[in-house]
């Protein structure tokens, strides 16, 4: 079975250490809604029910599920694991860190 990290492309030879990084991301709702004008909300309404009813007709995720719920799973080696544990948010570094 051929092993590669997800963030380098590096080939992870047998036995090497790698690690399995787990993303999630779900919408966090407040408990308020937007006031929106009636005629926008009928057309944003309209929008989302096409596109539910296009990704029904098809199979993956939809732009409107990872809206909500995202998952991912990436492999990692050792050195883009200890840049990731570095920096998750992929921040602006200070130059004596770059």
């Amino acid at each position: 079975m051929e092993r590669r990290c997800d963030r380098c492309g590096r080939d992870l030879p047998p036995g090497e250490p790698a690690w399995v990084l787990r993303l999630e991301a779900y919408a966090d709702f407040d408990g308020t809604l937007r006031d929106l004008d009636a005629e926008l909300l009928e057309a944003e309404l309209q929008a989302l029910l096409e596109e539910l009813e296009e990704a029904a007709a098809g199979e993956g995720t939809t732009y409107v599920e990872e809206e909500v719920y995202l998952k991912r799973l990436y492999r990692l080696c050792r050195a883009c694991r200890e840049r990731w544990v570095a920096n998750p948010l992929n921040l602006p570094l200070p130059e004596r860190w770059e």
